[in-house]
């Protein structure tokens, strides 16, 4: 027995909704991968739950990171899925809207495709008054704070080093995420905004 995902009824029903709205078996259970990544489940325990191999559980898991950072506290949520799209998108806000139930989530976020399909639009018009997208213009990483905090990693952690496996690679990146994760006062290579020129008001 596992620990499992710890959603409402609400969050159960549009998951369910995207089980329906999806051709793909295989990209259903992708999100459910998705979704139990922070659980405290064991990759065995999420393989029998889900009728998958261990295998598809450590490959989904490891090929396309999505992340968030609370700006007030520094936590950071990171999720990995097998492409991007709007339904692994879709996955990700409704992880964010459980874990901050009771909350208005303000999230900032760039223009990528697979985060402007019609399936996520609708989503979020019926979920406004939990979570609003403050978007970005097109070509601006530079005031993406994900950005910041992908390129602090490279930096610091991935840099002139030659990996021998992907493993060892993933482990790197957790290691230094782990590091400064919640660490608000670790991470002013995000908050600080040097880069960006200030004007006097007359």
């Amino acid at each position: 027995m596992g620990y499992g995902i710890k959603l409402t009824d609400e969050r159960w029903e549009e998951l369910d909704h995207l089980r329906f709205s999806t051709s793909s078996a295989d990209v259903f259970r992708n999100c459910l991968i998705i979704l139990m990544s922070h659980s405290k489940d064991t990759i065995a325990c999420v393989a029998e739950r889900l009728g998958c191999s261990g295998e598809t559980v450590v490959r989904v898991r490891k090929l396309y990171r999505r992340g968030g950072v609370d700006y007030a506290t520094g936590k950071i949520t990171c999720t990995i899925a097998d492409t991007k799209s709007g339904i692994h998108f879709l996955a990700f806000l409704i992880a964010r809207v459980s874990a901050y139930a009771g909350r208005k989530i303000r999230l900032v976020c760039d223009n990528g495709r697979f985060h402007c399909t019609q399936a996520v639009q609708q989503w979020l018009a019926t979920h406004r008054s939990q979570i609003e997208i403050y978007w970005l213009p097109p070509y601006c990483p530079s005031l993406n704070l994900i950005e910041r905090l992908w390129d602090h990693l490279k930096r610091t952690v991935l840099a002139k080093v030659l990996f021998e496996t992907i493993d060892d690679l993933l482990a790197a990146f957790h290691r230094g995420l782990g590091r400064i994760n919640g660490h608000r006062d670790r991470m002013d290579f995000m908050f600080d905004h040097d880069d960006v020129p200030y004007r006097k008001v007359a």
